[in-house]
């Protein structure tokens, strides 16, 4: 896609990611060390990232590329699967984003 769409969907990848440490924090020090309020603002931030970054699309007059599960590809999505590879484990690959 185009350059500001990639921009989101990275902001959106740091901002999932960082509602899971969040998310392991609270399991870790207990449910007084994050505020429930935070978590929300955070899922409801990359939620809005991803319907603007979809938004910006359609402006654009760009095409969605529709996420498919590996088994189901018609084999152009090699790319993932050797990232994933190099890494070891699919939370490595997704730490490094």
């Amino acid at each position: 896609g185009e350059a500001p769409v990639a921009w989101l969907q990275v902001a959106r990848t740091v901002g999932r990611r960082l509602e899971r440490r969040l998310v392991e924090l609270k399991e870790k020090e207990g449910e007084d060390s994050v505020r429930a309020f935070v978590l929300s603002y955070v899922n409801r931030l990359s939620d809005w990232l991803f319907v603007l970054a979809r938004w910006i699309t359609m402006r654009l007059g760009e095409s969605e590329v529709l996420w498919q599960p590996v088994g189901e590809r018609d084999g152009s999505g090699a790319e993932g699967i050797r990232i994933q590879r190099q890494h070891g484990d699919i939370g490595s690959a997704i730490d490094d984003l």
